[in-house]
Parts: structure tokens; C-alpha cells; sequence
């Protein structure tokens, strides 16, 4: 429900409420797609470790050696 929120934000209010009905049912599939691209987005930076040093994922052995290098 989050990511379509974030979804609903990035369409615009005009397009969302527009009269004509072709606007509104474009504006509708935009706004899944950007849920879905945004959601995607969420949950990847987590698995990804976004920001975050490669030495924490290390297996046991190799951290050993390197911290006895």
C-alpha cells in the first residue's frame, strides 16, 4: 500500500482527476507502474546493501585473512 501511495504522488492530481475518461485510465496504469518501479526499488536497497561497506559479507574465512594481512 506504501508504493502505491508513492505511486498516486508521483501522477499527477490533474491527470488523476481529469475529465476526460482515457486521461484518468492512463493516469491510473502510470500510477501502478511507478508503485511497482518504487516498490522494486525498496525492496532491492536492502539486498543490495545500498551504502554500506562489502567487508560485513564477507564469509568468516576470508575475513580472517584479511584482517590478518
Amino acid at each position: 500500500m506504501l508504493a502505491l501511495n508513492s505511486g498516486l504522488h508521483v501522477v499527477g492530481r490533474e491527470r488523476r482527476r481529469h475529465r476526460d475518461r482515457t486521461t484518468r485510465l492512463l493516469a491510473f496504469v502510470d500510477t501502478f507502474t511507478e508503485a511497482t518501479a518504487l516498490g522494486l526499488k525498496e525492496h532491492d536497497r536492502p539486498a543490495f546493501g545500498a551504502g554500506t561497506d562489502a567487508a560485513p559479507h564477507q564469509e568468516p574465512a576470508r575475513q580472517l585473512e584479511a584482517a590478518s594481512a
